[in-house]
């Protein structure tokens, strides 16, 4: 890879595929799909969220990638994080610092069992690993997307391969708190 990042990115999907997976063997079919109490997600529920946030971002990087300028000279790095996404890294990573509640196009509609979500988080991760092979390369500090979460929000692609698997470490120990609020500990 010519950006030398992007492979501690990848790994950090890795890590978020595992810890899932071990999430959904301990909990078993019933605690995969149990509610902690009211207005609370399910382990089901978690998984669902990350993957309807990867299909907001999918198109919103394609566009990145497609505006993007081609110029022949790769663009190593190093990069690091603009200040939106510094600050959404920051609120996100868990356990986290500040509690927030989603648009209603992020809640999920209900709970599914553990094989089904499984198979959806990893199908959307080599979704997202595409996406990060086709930017390799580029100047992923100056290429910006809208935040599909605060209209007026705007941060680099960089950034938005950062915020990702932060995103999936918060909703996944939101997971792993609801399992132990359920007596799966």
């Amino acid at each position: 890879m010519a950006t030398p990042q992007l492979p501690a990115l990848h790994q950090a999907l890795d890590d978020t595929e595992h810890r899932a997976h071990a999430l959904a063997a301990r909990a078993g079919h019933e605690g995969w799909m149990r509610s902690p109490g009211p207005g609370r997600w399910s382990p089901s529920e978690c998984v669902q969220h990350l993957v309807s946030t990867i299909d907001v971002f999918l198109p919103l990087v394609d566009d990145a990638l497609e505006k993007a300028p081609r110029t022949g000279v790769p663009v190593r790095g190093p990069f690091a994080p603009d200040l939106g996404g510094r600050l959404l890294i920051w609120m996100l990573e868990p356990p986290y610092r500040m509690r927030s509640s989603t648009s209603a196009a992020f809640v999920p509609p209900s709970a599914r069992r553990p094989e089904e979500d499984l198979a959806d988080f990893v199908a959307r991760h080599e979704q997202w690993r595409a996406r990060m092979r086709r930017a390799d390369g580029l100047a992923l500090d100056k290429l910006r997307i809208p935040s599909p979460f605060v209209s007026w929000m705007r941060y680099s692609l960089y950034s938005t391969f950062c915020i990702v698997p932060v995103h999936e470490r918060r909703h996944l120990w939101q997971a792993e708190q609801a399992l132990e609020a359920g007596g799966h500990a």
